[in-house]
């Protein structure tokens, strides 16, 4: 059977070639609108949910397990026990140059190395005494008024330890 016999029994025998490739074209342009459209609505809503809010931001970070002080501290607003361990808070104004949230600065600590992809930060700080140095990785992500995340330490003993955060 001929390729033409075949083409004119599939779409029928009024079609000619010319309104095929017609209506090929103008299907591929419909799919091409639909997609860029699509593509549009399902990413902008991801990049504004991931998106870092500069303000104010109070982080909490807490250590299970802890359920006493170490002698000479003292409870206060940013230090507290509780059944899940000792939390502690601290409040830092957040803007786009700076995103990162507080964690040890100056000496004996510095951050070793940082990372930004939307609204993902990761970041690695070192600590180093006379007695015991000690590493952290850092990993946060942002939703829009909300941030979570975790910080694991290599020394004295691994841990890792989450990480939360609100916009006040």
């Amino acid at each position: 059977m001929k390729h033409r016999e075949i083409l004119s029994r599939r779409i029928g025998p009024s079609v000619t070639t010319d309104e095929l490739r017609g209506r090929h074209g103008k299907l591929a342009v419909r799919t091409t609108a639909v997609f860029i459209l699509l593509a549009g609505i399902v990413t902008y809503p991801a990049s504004a949910e991931d998106e870092i809010k500069s303000g104010n931001w109070e982080y909490s970070v807490t250590a299970p397990g802890i359920t006493q002080l170490r002698p000479g501290m003292q409870p206060s607003p940013e230090i507290r026990l509780g059944p899940e361990g000792l939390t502690v808070i601290r409040t830092r104004c957040i803007t786009a140059a700076n995103p990162f949230p507080p964690t040890q600065a100056g000496e004996p600590c510095k951050m070793d190395k940082s990372h930004v992809n939307g609204g993902t930060l990761s970041w690695s700080v070192t600590c180093t005494t006379p007695k015991i140095m000690v590493h952290q990785e850092w990993i946060v992500h942002y939703h829009g008024e909300t941030m979570d995340g975790q910080v694991t330490s290599e020394a004295p003993l691994p841990t890792t330890r989450q990480l939360k955060a609100r916009r006040s």
